[in-house]
């Protein structure tokens, strides 16, 4: 099994029995056939930190996680929401791995970076509604409208924000 998956990821080398002792983390019961092992491998690499493994895992895997990001936030946030899900993914936090180390290899790898990257994007959107309703909705508004010279948008977006806090906060 470490040779197919390593075959998968030729540029990114984990040592054999540090693959062997990961996979059998996930697989408790010995029956390590049904995970996919070569998504484990490129995990396996980046929980470690490894700088080949994570250049060949943002290559690969760098667009799935940007559509998911897209698909979930208005465009202003995009850049920072991706950058928010390559950090959860790879900097451990205190006294924790890094969470790519939590994904355990029944699923596809791609699927379940899809999964944490909406989930992540979506907390952004919130931290940066939760620090100004209308922030969201401003940003949007100025990338639509930047090239306009009429004032209509902008009287309209500060009328429009205004009522929107009024009923956010009695709601």
């Amino acid at each position: 099994p470490y040779a197919t998956a390593a075959a998968v990821w030729p540029d990114v080398r984990v040592d054999p029995s540090v693959f062997r002792r990961y996979v059998e983390a996930r697989a408790p019961s010995g029956d390590a056939g049904t995970l996919r092992l070569a998504d484990l491998y490129i995990a396996c690499a980046c929980a470690q930190g490894d700088e080949r493994a994570l250049d060949a895992f943002r290559t690969k895997l760098g667009p799935a996680i940007r559509h998911a990001v897209k698909s979930s936030v208005p465009a202003a946030f995009v850049d920072d929401g991706e950058q928010r899900v390559f950090f959860k993914l790879f900097v451990p936090r205190p006294g924790a791995e890094p969470a790519i180390a939590t994904y355990n290899g029944r699923g596809k790898l791609s699927t379940w970076v899809q999964v944490v990257a909406r989930r992540e994007a979506r907390n952004t959107l919130r931290r940066e509604m939760t620090r100004g309703v209308c922030d969201v909705r401003k940003a949007e508004l100025q990338r639509r409208y930047r090239d306009r010279d009429d004032a209509m948008p902008r009287s309209f977006r500060r009328e429009m924000c205004d009522a929107f806090r009024s009923a956010f906060a009695t709601a």
